[in-house]
Order: structure tokens, then sequence, then C-alpha cells
């Protein structure tokens, strides 16, 4: 158990921290262009990884049914709708821009909880 607790801690708490701040770093120092690139090529790389463990997980379960498809993509669908609807009720009560980093927050707690594998 001491194993995994470092193993997850080495493999997916330094890193997000890592991450966040060298995103502050880089917010501060690069200007919009270099912004917009970085933040294109992690969604395109985040797009990548998404559409690779979805042939990976149709290819281990054999999920070639309609019915697993429908529960998966009703699922995908909920949780963009209940991250819109967070990010609209949480701007709503602080105003525009108050907290630019609760969206991000919130995905990353829930990438976070996800139990993976």
């Amino acid at each position: 158990m001491i194993e995994l607790l470092g193993l997850g801690s080495i493999a997916g708490v330094f890193p997000v921290y890592l991450g966040i701040a060298v995103a502050l770093f880089a917010a501060k120092t690069l200007n919009r262009a270099w912004e917009r690139f970085l933040i294109g090529l992690s969604t395109g790389i985040l797009v990548y990884l998404f559409f690779d463990v979805m042939h990976e997980a149709v290819e281990l379960t054999g999920a070639r049914d309609m019915i697993s498809w429908t529960i998966l993509l009703s699922s995908l669908f909920a949780s963009f709708v209940g991250l819109f609807a967070l990010e609209e009720r949480q701007q709503g009560r602080n105003g525009p821009a108050k907290n630019p980093l609760f969206l991000p927050y919130m995905i990353a707690l829930g990438m976070g909880l996800n139990p993976g594998d």
C-alpha cells in the first residue's frame, strides 16, 4: 500500500503541482500568442489521448453493442453539461473573471477522483 501511495504521488501529485507552477510562471512571462499555442498543443494531446484510450477500451472490453456506446456518450455529455453549469453558476455568483481558475480546478478534481484502472 505504501508503494502504491508513493507511486501515485510521484506520478500524480508532483506533476500536477509542477504544472500549475509552470503555468502560473508562463502566464506572467509569455505573450498571448505563445499562451494560445501552448493551450492548443495541450488540447490536441488530450484529444489524442482520449481517442487512444477509447480505442484501447473498445478492443479490451469488446464493447461493440449500442447500449455501451449510449452509456458512454450520455455520461460524457452529462459531464460537459455539469462542467458548464458549474462554470455558469460560479460566474453568476462572483461576476465575470473574479475566479478564473475555478473551471480548471474542477476539471483537475474530477480527474483526480477518477478511479482509473
